[in-house]
């Protein structure tokens, strides 16, 4: 039995210990074996409050001392928290509450002098919290991370590259869940710290002003059935032309009225942004993007036809970002896109159809004209459109009891006009392509080919130069043991593939000075093959690839280029706390206009060692050395990297890491023919820490 004095002073760490709930219509009871009938003022259908009161009532007057009555919550007897009365229990409101989420209530009527206990009421009641969420859930994290150079040497010292800065990095996370009936409550805030002035995260914005403790990203979201707020970095749009998962800081609202009508709107700043000004990002409308899209389902069968349309109208100005520089121009774009997506034949054809009109103006900028008289540029309106089909021709059609053929067709096809452009999405303008796909297994022999055509220029000004660009691509894969239907662990998976790119010009440009030495004209053949056995421990691998560039522009027909390489690499374990890996590579490149071949042999190895259980020490080391066939040039280049980590002890509230790391380089190059000889050397000691708070 509890004491109400001590539940009194510890109420926090007792938070099982008591009974919620109010004074609801009373909840149900019945006559058990045991001889009493209970009933209690919880409800069985609806939540009640963490810190309301509970009253068990009797159908008899108890027989004291003979008979006693025990009350659980869960599994904590709260027994000692109810005042005693003639034929009932209470529990006043107020002393301990209960965490949010369902619990379970359990009556036991003991006989004292055998102690028996009998069962006489087992009732579950779901708990609300003082907002009336059902459920939360918060879910913090701290992380701080610290390395520092120990030491280092450089040979010739002029190659050093100065002082290595000291730098302590914060990460401080935390997200959170919230639950009340069909509300649904969620946040994430992400921070980022740095001792380092020139870390700060808005350092290249901002220099020395900027905060060493930084907002990264943040967002807040509410779901109300159909409805949904988002507010703080968000995405929006799904149309590839005008509006393509464009990310911001800003706001979106999601509509569902019905099973086949959808609804957003949102709207975003221009750029992405951190910190703690701008939080919504929309207080600036020159520099603010809004979108707006309906979706319905056309029939009943989902899936079967969907219709998207989408508008976007949106500027933005010449703004730096946190971490980039800019190009000083304003931008203002708008536009409408469609969207259609379909299936049928039980799915076996697939549809996905889109087309896109964009308006694009780049007004005048003060900041870029400075004062000079420049041209305007036009505002422009143009459109894109795209279309990608799929049809299953054969699905799991059976060759044997355990052989079956599959075989996809596969259709693409996209054009983007000339000027085309919007600030919601990236389309390489000017372009049409078309691409054909074939996919398919026949016994577990997989197939993967396409071959696709593109072109510029589609307007034929006859000034601008037209370049096309056919590529066929195959891909087989053979895994020999499930084709041969053997067990053995000797048969390796192939792989086989091809590349080939054809891209040369169309015709000449007129009057552009242009003669049949300035028309490109190349193919680019690549194929390889590989071979991978898995034997228990020990895996293996062979890699050949070849790749060939084939120059056929008048007055460079020998300026080609072939590549071969070989490569294997073995990897094993022999222990479960031991792991070893071992790579080999040569490559010769011939330069067929130079009449130069140089030779390459690269080869690593690494081991990694969980010497204890929560430390490791693990060594790479790689060696590349090049080197023409004449012997008159030379370049060599080797590195070890040798680190032990581990957990620190005696942190018992803390999980603590560090790291003690060794490196060393090693670069050589000769060249005879220009007389050059350079040696470089360099070694260095690094030593890392870690905490996590919680």
């Amino acid at each position: 039995m509890i004491d109400l004095r001590t539940v009194r002073q510890r109420g926090p760490r007792l938070w099982a210990a008591l009974a919620v709930l109010c004074m609801a219509p009373a909840g149900a009871g019945a006559q058990q074996p045991g001889g009493l009938g209970v009933r209690t003022s919880l409800s069985q259908n609806e939540a009640v409050p963490v810190d309301a009161g509970i009253e068990i009532t009797f159908d008899r007057v108890l027989e004291r001392p003979a008979e006693r009555v025990a009350v659980f919550i869960d599994r904590t007897d709260v027994t000692g928290l109810f005042r005693r009365l003639p034929q009932a229990m209470r529990y006043e409101r107020g002393v301990i509450t209960l965490p949010r989420g369902r619990h379970e209530l359990v009556v036991y009527l003991v006989e004292t002098a055998s102690d028996r206990w009998t069962e006489v009421l087992r009732q579950p009641f779901q708990t609300l919290g003082r907002l009336g969420f059902t459920s939360g859930k918060t879910d913090p994290s701290l992380t701080a991370a610290y390395v520092s150079r120990l030491t280092e040497e450089y040979e010739p010292e002029a190659a050093a590259p100065g002082a290595a800065s000291e730098n302590i990095d914060l990460q401080f996370r935390i997200s959170s869940e919230h639950v009340r009936q069909d509300l649904r409550m969620s946040s994430q805030l992400a921070l980022v710290g740095a001792s380092k002035q020139e870390k700060a995260l808005r350092f290249y914005q901002r220099g020395e002003d900027a905060p060493r403790v930084d907002l990264s990203s943040y967002l807040l979201q509410a779901a109300n059935g159909p409805v949904q707020l988002s507010v703080g970095h968000v995405s929006a749009g799904d149309q590839r032309h005008l509006v393509n998962r464009f990310s911001s800081r800003g706001a979106t609202l999601a509509l569902q009225p019905s099973s086949r009508i959808g609804v957003s709107v949102a709207a975003l700043g221009g750029s992405n942004e951190v910190g703690w000004d701008h939080l919504i990002a929309l207080d600036d409308g020159g520099h603010r993007l809004v979108t707006g899209a309906v979706g319905v389902e056309a029939l009943s069968t989902p899936g079967a036809l969907r219709l998207e349309l989408t508008g976007l109208t949106g500027s933005v100005r010449p703004q730096s970002g946190f971490n980039q520089g800019v190009v000083n121009d304003s931008e203002e774009s708008r536009g409408v896109a469609l969207r259609v997506t379909a299936q049928a034949l039980s799915r076996r054809l697939r549809l996905d159809a889109g087309l896109a009109s964009s308006t694009f103006d780049s007004p005048d900028d003060p900041t870029l004209s400075q004062g000079f008289e420049v041209v305007d540029v036009r505002e422009e309106t143009s459109r894109a459109r795209y279309l990608e089909a799929s049809l299953d021709a054969l699905r799991d059609l059976k060759l044997s009891s355990t052989r079956s053929v599959r075989l996809t067709l596969g259709f693409r096809h996209e054009r983007v006009d000339p000027l085309y452009r919007s600030l919601g999405a990236y389309a390489q303008a000017d372009r049409l392509q078309n691409q054909y796909d074939v996919s398919g297994d026949v016994g577990g022999v997989t197939l993967q080919a396409n071959y696709g055509e593109s072109r510029n220029n589609l307007d034929d000004i006859a000034s601008i130069l037209t370049s096309r660009t056919e590529r066929s691509q195959v891909n087989v894969g053979v895994p020999l043991a499930r084709v041969l239907g053997s067990t053995t662990r000797w048969l390796p998976a192939l792989q086989f593939r091809t590349d080939r790119t054809h891209q040369h010009a169309d015709d000449l440009p007129t009057d552009g000075g242009f003669s049949a030495s300035h028309a490109p004209d190349q193919v680019s053949l690549n194929q390889s093959a590989q071979a991978d056995w898995r034997l228990g421990r020990v895996t293996l691998g062979y890699q050949w690839n070849r790749s060939q560039q084939d120059n056929r522009q008048v007055g460079r027909e020998n300026a080609d280029l072939t590549v071969t390489r070989n490569s294997a690499n073995l990897r094993m374990s022999p222990h479960r706390k031991l792991n070893l890996s071992v790579e080999l590579g040569l490559e010769a490149s011939e330069n067929l206009e130079r009449d130069e071949t140089d030779e390459t042999t690269r080869w690593g190895a690494s081991l990694q060692w969980q010497v204890f259980d929560r430390s490791q020490f693990s060594v790479r080391f790689s060696d590349t050395s090049t080197e023409n066939l004449l012997l008159t040039r030379r370049r060599l280049n080797n590195q070890v990297d040798a680190q032990w980590s581990s957990v620190l002890p005696y942190l018992s509230r803390l999980q603590g890491q560090y790291f003690l790391r060794y490196t060393r380089s090693e670069m050589e190059s000769s060249d005879a023919t220009f007389g050059q000889d350079d040696r470089r050397t360099a070694w260095w000691v690094d030593l890392g820490l870690n905490f996590t708070f919680f």
